[in-house]
Formats: structure tokens, C-alpha cells, sequence
């Protein structure tokens, strides 16, 4: 996980389950390993891989306070935006700290076409 970002936490996508299977594991450590071990994982945010359904119709509804109004061919072509941006932002989607400097071009001259 490199790349610069403003923030100093770093998400990583794990299945379901697997964080609480992380922490029990570092709990059974003696106390000063796990110390460290929980030290070095604090600036790291654990990620469902797969977003919960509540979460996608969350975000939905934040963008488009009328979500649960819509019909359904409506919402689930929401719901198919929503998983791409949750794609996005966990590192799953096109993105990558690699191309990083493709995509802040481009928002570098949408920047000066609206000045």
C-alpha cells in the first residue's frame, strides 16, 4: 500500500468475517507482540470486499433522497453506481496508486476549463 494521500489511514478489502478473525488472532498473542502488531494496523481501516446491501441503499439515498420512491428499474441502476464507486474507493475499480497520475490530470484540466 503506497501512494501519497491527505489521509493517514489506508483501506483494505476483506471478506466478511475476516477482521474479527484478525483481532481474536492478535488477542492470542503475548501482550507485547500484539502491542505492536495492533500499533502497526492503526492507520489502516478494514473494508467489507463485498459492500452490504444496507450500505449501497444508503449511499443511494444520499445522493438521491427520493431512492426508496423510485421505481425499480430505477434503484437498481443506483444501486449498480453505488457498488462502482464503493469499488473505487476500496481499490477494487480502475484506479490504482500507479495510474494515480492519469486521473489527477484529468481532473487537472477540468480544473482550468472552469476557470
Amino acid at each position: 500500500m503506497t501512494g501519497d494521500t491527505a489521509s493517514s489511514s489506508t483501506s483494505i478489502c476483506v471478506g466478511q468475517g475476516l477482521t474479527a478473525e484478525v483481532f481474536r488472532l492478535i488477542d492470542e498473542l503475548p501482550p507485547e507482540a500484539a502491542r505492536g502488531l495492533r500499533d502497526a494496523l492503526s492507520g489502516l481501516v478494514l473494508l467489507p470486499k463485498d459492500p452490504p446491501a444496507g450500505l449501497l441503499a444508503s449511499m443511494a439515498m444520499r445522493l438521491n433522497h427520493g431512492f426508496g420512491l423510485c421505481g425499480e428499474d430505477s434503484r437498481n441502476a443506483q444501486l449498480t453506481s453505488m457498488r462502482q464507486v464503493y469499488e473505487e474507493a476500496t481499490g477494487q475499480g480502475f484506479w490504482s496508486p500507479e495510474n494515480d497520475h492519469r486521473y489527477t490530470a484529468m481532473t487537472q484540466a477540468a480544473r482550468r476549463e472552469h476557470e
